[in-house]
């Protein structure tokens, strides 16, 4: 056995060793995992009118373990649910992407920061769950994947929070939409987020892209 082959899967980082494998399977890829099922509906309001016998590609901004991705990825597989979906996702943090490879073969998996990505590539939708809320600058970040996003970027954030969870520097009501370009938005009630001292919510919403304006954008209803 090679010392790659011995290697694990996953250690915890040093800064939070209560992330065992365990918390890693049971609790963040969960949360992920729900958090993509509640951003379904928005993103399938955004697909019809496109070629089902078409591939678009996505990528998914702060994608952790990828699980959430992967999910995405593998209903859009086929054509059942409409076009094929080619899913790309980007994790700050480098400790994640060797479970990621080896779990979630259906997604292509890069570690780095993407607001240092200048290269040419450009993604049909770009989804961004649950890291907005923590942006200094949102209207710059959100700015920021509008320009690598074809047609649109999918958000999803806490609503409304009346005090907000430590990490989070913004409140996500209808003014920070407004600001930041929504054309769209769906509350949802989720399992995956709860506060003990409040009725938790949450908020997906769509931004148009910026890139490639050329290409037509389908309306949606």
């Amino acid at each position: 056995m090679s010392d790659a082959d011995a290697t694990p899967l996953y250690s915890p980082p040093p800064w939070a060793e209560y992330q065992t494998l365990e918390w890693l399977e049971s609790c963040f890829a969960a949360q992920s995992i729900q958090f993509m099922i509640d951003c379904l509906p928005m993103i399938r309001r955004l697909l019809p009118g496109w070629p089902s016998q078409e591939t678009f590609s996505v990528l998914d901004v702060g994608t952790g373990t990828g699980a959430g991705a992967n999910l995405l990825a593998t209903l859009y597989q086929g054509e059942d649910f409409g076009p094929r979906l080619k899913v790309d996702a980007v994790e700050l943090v480098p400790h994640l992407k060797r479970y990621a490879d080896a779990k979630f073969p259906l997604i292509n998996y890069r570690v780095g920061d993407i607001l240092a990505y200048d290269g040419d590539q450009r993604w049909d939708i770009v989804v961004c769950s649950h890291l907005i809320e923590h942006i200094e600058k949102p209207a710059e970040f959100a700015s920021f994947l509008a320009g690598l996003a074809r047609r649109w970027v999918v958000f999803y954030a806490p609503w409304k929070e009346k005090a907000l969870t430590p990490g989070h520097v913004s409140r996500i009501d209808r003014r920070f939409l407004r600001r930041l370009g929504s054309r769209q938005h769906m509350i949802i009630d989720s399992p995956g987020w709860r506060r003990s001292d409040e009725r938790a919510r949450c908020v997906a919403f769509a931004v148009p892209g910026r890139a490639g304006r050329e290409r037509s954008v389908p309306t949606t209803a």
